[in-house]
């Protein structure tokens, strides 16, 4: 498997299981690293995040918190990757238009 394109990491943080999750700013991404082996094991956020720049474990839950810079949000992922939800930030609707601010599902 070839090695993925970390363009532009950011930040690293550690899930509840000891992966390595790093944030991608120029990727959009985040990708999920065996802390042992270096392995890849997931990418996530594509299409979600844009400009991830900070990145951070609930330890209580395991989730995943990614700050998206170019559109002010804070999103919340499972540490397998899947999304959860707005955490925090501008409440923007598919099409781009501003909603307010702190939107998204309570978390």
């Amino acid at each position: 498997r070839p090695a993925p394109s970390l363009a532009g990491a950011e930040d690293v943080a550690f899930d509840s299981e000891g992966a390595v999750h790093v944030s991608a700013y120029y990727s959009s991404a985040v990708y999920k690293f065996d802390a042992q082996s270096g392995a890849l094991l997931a990418v996530y956020g594509q299409g979600l995040v844009s400009g991830p720049v900070g990145i951070a474990c609930d330890p209580s839950s395991g989730d995943m918190f990614v700050s998206s810079y170019r559109d002010d949000k804070v999103l919340r992922f499972t540490p397998g990757g899947a999304f959860v939800g707005v955490a925090a930030g501008a409440d923007v609707s598919p099409d781009g238009e501003a909603g307010g601010a702190g939107g998204g599902g309570g978390f």
